[in-house]
């Protein structure tokens, strides 16, 4: 479906649907120089970079450059809710048309 890597999510659009009480940060580790394989099943988000998840807040990052490579900046995680309930929705934005459900590509 994706024609060898050439068809791509572009950006990702992420809305926050509800507040969190307690974490539930959505976190991107390459702005501290880890990636997120590098992490431990024991780390709790210690990043320097991480968006707190509140009602009507929208993020938007890119997964892919300009030249069509791929943005290792783009790689994030989701941060254990420690209280609360975390609702969120997100769009992806492609960089060639997607067909519907059922359609050859």
């Amino acid at each position: 479906m994706t024609h060898g890597g050439l068809k791509n999510r572009m950006a990702t659009v992420f809305w926050y649907i509800t507040n969190v009480e307690g974490g539930g940060h959505t976190s991107f580790p390459l702005a501290q120089g880890k990636f997120i394989s590098e992490l431990t099943p024991t780390t709790t988000c210690p990043y320097q970079l991480g968006v707190k998840p509140e009602a009507g807040k929208v993020i938007i990052f890119y997964s892919l450059k300009p030249d069509g490579s791929g943005d290792d900046l783009s790689q994030h995680a989701a941060c254990p809710v420690t209280s609360g309930t975390k609702w969120a929705a997100n769009k992806w934005v492609w960089n060639m048309p997607q067909r519907g459900l059922g359609e050859d590509d």
